[in-house]
């Protein structure tokens, strides 16, 4: 008996230890406590910091608080603290608010240690006088805005192990001068370095597939772009006022160039690779290109892909082209005589407007459509064959084209657009092989006679 009563005390007073353990774990549990310049919630394994009310300069983070590991920076922690100097982050850390250091515009070098895992949005915007960043290996995904307008930060080390760089992460870092970009990075997104004024070049490991829409606009001086071989996609204005980008080199499996990628850099030669097959306006306003090489299989040349291209002499269009769009080749001044694909079947409005030096076409049978302006103001064109299978003829194709003599339209000819042949000071003759009367040419133009010559 006495043995039995001894056991049943033994439990009591183990049921009643626990139940003291327990009690005291509950009563800490999420509790607010201060200290080390810090407000802090404990948890069972964690340490939120939920705010600062230190008094700035050089800040360190305590590893540990109430012997549990320090592992949370929470929301806007140091926001807006301009009196901090430096902060150091312990081994604990495993993730960063947003906005957690955003306006430490005294702040000048982080380095974060291996083991930080996440960063929130925003989580150095508008640390002005952030010069040098060091992110560890553990941090996969760059947050949307990062670093927006830090503008004095110069140079930013990325390690191994980052996978991505959100939006905007690094815009307007007018002080960046060089970006280490990891062997894991994939994408790029959009705006991640638009206006990094000061980055001079940029060398995408192979691992990258994707640059987002406008990822390097407006840095004015980057010099030279060299994808890596894993490059799949260059989004929409990815370079556009990029002024000083003279040298692109471009990789094999590069599929996509958004519409105008490149828009007036002053690059002088383009060779796009044979993958290359969707392309937008990429060359848009490249005033002083002179020399491209387009992928052999393309069957589609943009809307005003070469527009504005003044320097643009040769280019060879690929066979297996059936559509020229709008304003593709407009303004190419310098543009000699181009030998129009033999599956061609349109070309688009104002499609090569203003080639000044070109004086003769001669268009497959394939051809059905010529838009509005197609050829208008080409001064220097003289001599045209159309082939015999052109159903439309836009509005003012053909205006100011003063030198063509006489021009031929098919018997396949059922519209020709108002002032067609406007201003076409020398025509003196428009055959048209068909029945007379089959077509209103009341308002073609002036100055030149119309034979009607049906095939028999």
């Amino acid at each position: 008996m006495l043995r039995v009563t001894k056991r049943i005390l033994s439990l009591m007073l183990v049921i009643g230890m626990l139940a003291t353990v327990m009690l005291g774990c509950s009563s800490t549990e999420g509790m607010v406590f201060e200290s080390d310049g810090f407000k802090y919630k404990v948890y069972t394994g964690r340490v939120e910091l939920i705010e600062y009310v230190g008094n700035g300069g050089e800040v360190v983070i305590p590893e540990k608080l109430k012997g549990e590991p320090v592992k949370l920076i929470a929301e806007g922690l140091f926001k807006n603290r301009t009196n901090i100097t430096s902060i150091q982050v312990p081994a604990s850390i495993s993730e960063i608010g947003a906005e957690a250091f955003s306006h430490c515009s005294n702040l000048t070098v982080v380095e974060l240690p291996e083991g930080v895992e996440t960063l929130g949005t925003g989580v150095f915007s508008f640390c002005n006088g952030l010069k040098m960043v060091t992110l560890p290996s553990t941090v996969r995904v760059i947050p949307d805005n990062a670093f927006y307008q830090c503008l004095s930060l110069e140079r930013v080390n990325l390690k191994s192990g980052t996978v991505e760089i959100k939006p905007y992460a690094f815009y307007s870092c007018h002080g960046l001068t060089s970006v280490e970009l990891p062997d894991t990075l994939t994408t790029v997104g959009k705006y991640a370095f638009c206006g990094c004024k000061a980055l001079e070049s940029v060398t995408l490991p192979d691992s990258v597939e994707t640059l987002g829409e406008s990822s390097f606009e407006e840095c004015s001086s980057l010099k030279s772009f060299t994808s890596g071989k894993g490059l799949k996609e260059i989004g929409k204005k990815a370079f556009v006022l990029c002024s000083k980008l003279q040298e692109i080199t471009l990789n094999d499996g590069l599929k996509t160039i958004g519409d105008n990628a490149f828009a007036e850099a002053p690059v002088v030669e383009v060779v796009l690779p044979e993958t290359a097959t969707d392309l937008g306006s990429c060359f848009n306003g490249c005033a002083k290109l002179e020399s491209v090489k387009l992928p052999s299989t393309l069957t589609v040349i943009p809307d005003n892909m070469f527009n504005g291209c003044k320097k643009l002499a040769t280019i060879e269009i690929p066979k297996t082209v059936i559509t020229i769009g709008n304003y593709t080749f407009a303004e190419c001044e310098s543009l000699e005589t181009p030998v129009m694909p033999e599956n061609l079947s349109m070309v688009g409005d104002y499609a090569f407007k203003q080639c000044i030096k070109f004086d003769k076409l001669t268009f497959p049978n394939t051809l059905l459509s010529i838009g509005k302006g197609s050829f208008s103001r080409c001064v220097a064109l003289s001599k045209i064959e159309l082939g015999n299978s052109l159903r439309t003829i836009g509005a003012y194709a053909f205006e100011e084209c003063w030198k063509i003599r006489n021009i031929t339209l098919p018997a396949s000819i059922t519209s020709v657009g108002e002032n067609a042949f406007k201003s076409c000071t020398y025509l003196y003759r428009v055959t048209i092989q068909k029945e007379k009367g089959s077509l209103d040419t009341s308002n073609w133009g002036q100055g030149f006679g119309i034979s009607w010559k049906p095939q028999k």
